[in-house]
């Protein structure tokens, strides 16, 4: 979305001659010289009597002095007012920039080279249990909460020129419990070199839910297919002695009893399909997955 701002007239036509201390100076000795100048020389041309001569050199003085003090007034109040529409101009956006990332889920902090604080979000100034405008201009390595060596590393790699980092890593938020954190370091280059570093700090807790809860189901999913070949040879095993035994009588107590265990064998079977459908879901994660992804059964 592209926001336009709109200007009043009189603030567009300032805006097209930009004034400045040295611009008011110049205009006003300008002004000032081009009015000795032509006075003098139209009094002069005009006027031959001394004392008619002096009398209206004293009125020429005055109407200067009035002319050059509405000039000077004219010339700084313009450049004041446009003073203070370009301070209002930057607090409004940086009230949109301050909005903006405060908006994000992200914490997000700004650190110079001295790894000072020279911005943050409200999520990054919760973390360490402090407000953003107390955050500014403190270092880093002071707030509450504690970041770990290998977070260092990836900030003094920033400044050293490698571009941007990413790492995932758990922080100690100030309330003295852990947060499983993805953080990405951004430079910020000036004049070819890094100034400033953004870190980007994202709690992955509920992406390491995920992970275990995925975990535990494959765990289980492997050990319930085990589970299911083991239950097949434990009922299959037994089935066939009685079978053997059965199959030499011809009663009908023999038939009916034979005719049981066939039952009880084709479900056996359905546990051997359903044990091979298993082995094939679990060879399909474990190509997403990886084998090493796939804890085995206790």
């Amino acid at each position: 979305m592209v926001m336009q701002d709109e200007q009043k007239p009189e603030q567009r036509q300032f805006s097209l001659f930009s004034l400045s201390p040295l611009r008011i100076a110049a205009i006003y000795a300008f002004f000032s010289a081009l009015w000795f100048l032509f006075s003098a020389w139209i009094l002069f041309r005009t006027v031959s009597d001394t004392a008619t001569i002096q009398w209206l050199m004293n009125i020429n003085a005055l109407v200067f002095i009035v002319f050059t003090a509405w000039l000077v007034f004219f010339l700084t109040h313009s450049y004041a007012q446009a003073m203070r529409a370009s301070q209002r101009a930057l607090e409004d956006s940086e009230r949109l920039y301050h909005s903006t990332i405060d908006a994000l889920r992200d914490g997000i902090v700004v650190i110079t080279r001295d790894r000072k604080v020279r911005m943050c979000n409200t999520i990054f100034s919760a973390w360490i249990g402090s407000e953003p405008d107390r955050t500014i201009g403190v270092s880093l390595p002071d707030l509450p909460g504690s970041w770990p060596a290998a977070a260092w590393e990836e900030i003094d790699a920033v400044f050293a020129g490698k571009g941007m980092t990413e790492r995932e890593l758990t922080l100690k938020t100030a309330s003295g419990s852990t947060m499983p954190a993805e953080i990405r370091s951004i430079p910020v280059i000036d004049n070819g070199g890094v100034t400033m570093a953004v870190i980007v700090i994202r709690d992955i807790t509920g992406r390491r839910m995920l992970e275990n809860l995925k975990m535990g189901m494959f765990k289980e999913m492997e050990k319930n297919t085990l589970e299911f070949a083991r239950l097949s040879d434990q009922i299959r095993n037994p089935l066939q002695v009685i079978l053997g035994l059965v199959s030499h009588g011809e009663t009908e107590t023999d038939a009916t009893i034979g005719g049981q265990i066939m039952e009880i064998d084709a479900l056996v079977q359905q546990l051997d399909r359903g044990w091979v459908e298993s082995g094939k879901l679990r060879e399909f994660i474990t190509r997403y997955y990886g084998e090493a992804d796939i804890p085995g059964p206790e």
